[in-house]
Protein backbone atom coordinates (compact mmCIF):
# COMPACT_ATOMS: atom_id res chain seq x y z
CA UNK A 1 0.00 0.00 0.00
CA UNK A 2 2.89 2.39 0.77
CA UNK A 3 4.46 2.02 -2.66
CA UNK A 4 1.13 2.68 -4.37
CA UNK A 5 0.69 5.82 -2.26
CA UNK A 6 4.15 7.08 -3.23
CA UNK A 7 3.55 6.35 -6.91
CA UNK A 8 0.19 8.14 -6.88
CA UNK A 9 1.59 11.18 -5.06
CA UNK A 10 4.51 11.43 -7.47
CA UNK A 11 2.14 11.06 -10.42
CA UNK A 12 0.02 13.90 -9.04
CA UNK A 13 3.05 16.13 -8.48
CA UNK A 14 4.42 15.47 -11.96
CA UNK A 15 1.02 16.09 -13.52
CA UNK A 16 0.55 19.37 -11.66
CA UNK A 17 4.06 20.53 -12.53
CA UNK A 18 3.60 19.63 -16.19
CA UNK A 19 0.43 21.74 -16.32
CA UNK A 20 1.69 24.64 -14.20
CA UNK A 21 5.05 25.26 -15.88
CA UNK A 22 3.83 25.95 -19.45
CA UNK A 23 0.86 27.99 -18.24
CA UNK A 24 3.05 30.15 -16.02
CA UNK A 25 5.68 30.51 -18.75
CA UNK A 26 3.00 31.72 -21.17
CA UNK A 27 1.75 34.19 -18.57
CA UNK A 28 5.27 35.54 -18.01
CA UNK A 29 5.89 35.84 -21.75
CA UNK A 30 2.69 37.82 -22.20
CA UNK A 31 3.89 40.26 -19.55
CA UNK A 32 7.14 40.93 -21.45
CA UNK A 33 7.65 43.42 -24.24
CA UNK A 34 7.45 41.43 -27.52
CA UNK A 35 10.76 42.88 -28.73
CA UNK A 36 12.58 41.28 -25.78
CA UNK A 37 11.05 37.80 -25.77
CA UNK A 38 13.98 36.11 -27.53
CA UNK A 39 16.41 37.55 -24.98
CA UNK A 40 14.23 36.49 -22.08
CA UNK A 41 13.79 32.96 -23.42
CA UNK A 42 17.55 32.65 -23.93
CA UNK A 43 18.21 33.93 -20.41
CA UNK A 44 15.68 31.49 -18.92
CA UNK A 45 17.21 28.58 -20.82
CA UNK A 46 20.78 29.42 -19.83
CA UNK A 47 19.84 30.23 -16.24
CA UNK A 48 17.87 27.03 -15.81
CA UNK A 49 20.64 24.85 -17.25
CA UNK A 50 23.34 26.50 -15.16
CA UNK A 51 21.33 26.35 -11.95
CA UNK A 52 20.51 22.64 -12.43
CA UNK A 53 24.18 21.88 -13.06
CA UNK A 54 25.37 23.93 -10.08
CA UNK A 55 22.84 22.43 -7.66
CA UNK A 56 23.70 18.92 -8.86
CA UNK A 57 27.40 19.55 -8.25
CA UNK A 58 26.70 21.07 -4.82
CA UNK A 59 24.56 18.08 -3.90
CA UNK A 60 27.30 15.69 -4.96
CA UNK A 61 29.94 17.60 -3.00
CA UNK A 62 27.71 17.65 0.07
CA UNK A 63 27.05 13.92 -0.26
CA UNK A 64 30.77 13.29 -0.56
CA UNK A 65 31.55 15.37 2.53
CA UNK A 66 28.74 13.87 4.62
CA UNK A 67 26.49 11.00 3.59
CA UNK A 68 23.96 10.65 0.81
CA UNK A 69 21.14 10.54 3.35
CA UNK A 70 22.27 13.82 4.92
CA UNK A 71 22.58 15.50 1.52
CA UNK A 72 19.10 14.37 0.50
CA UNK A 73 17.66 15.49 3.83
CA UNK A 74 19.27 18.92 3.57
CA UNK A 75 18.03 19.27 0.00
CA UNK A 76 14.50 18.48 1.20
CA UNK A 77 14.71 21.06 3.97
CA UNK A 78 16.01 23.67 1.54
CA UNK A 79 13.19 22.91 -0.89
CA UNK A 80 10.66 23.35 1.89
CA UNK A 81 12.24 26.70 2.74
CA UNK A 82 12.05 28.10 -0.82
CA UNK A 83 8.63 29.75 -0.31
CA UNK A 84 10.36 32.09 2.13
CA UNK A 85 12.31 33.49 -0.83
CA UNK A 86 9.15 34.64 -2.60
CA UNK A 87 8.52 38.39 -2.60
CA UNK A 88 6.04 39.58 -0.03
CA UNK A 89 3.67 42.50 -0.14
CA UNK A 90 3.14 44.17 3.20
CA UNK A 91 1.19 47.12 1.87
CA UNK A 92 -2.07 48.10 3.47
CA UNK A 93 -4.67 50.23 1.79
CA UNK A 94 -4.60 53.91 2.73
CA UNK A 95 -7.02 54.98 5.46
CA UNK A 96 -8.85 57.32 3.07
CA UNK A 97 -10.00 54.38 0.96
CA UNK A 98 -11.54 52.69 3.98
CA UNK A 99 -13.55 55.70 5.11
CA UNK A 100 -17.19 55.97 4.06
CA UNK A 101 -17.87 58.42 1.26
CA UNK A 102 -20.55 61.07 1.70
CA UNK A 103 -22.23 61.25 -1.70
CA UNK A 104 -23.92 64.55 -0.84
CA UNK A 105 -20.54 66.31 -0.54
CA UNK A 106 -18.98 64.64 -3.54
CA UNK A 107 -15.55 63.14 -3.73
CA UNK A 108 -12.46 64.96 -2.53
Amino acid sequence: MGLITVVLIELGLITCASIYNPVFAAYRLNAIDPTRRARVLSAWSIGTSLSIAAITVLGGVLAELTTARTAIGLAGVLLLATPLLLPRRFSTPPAAENEPVDLAKGSV
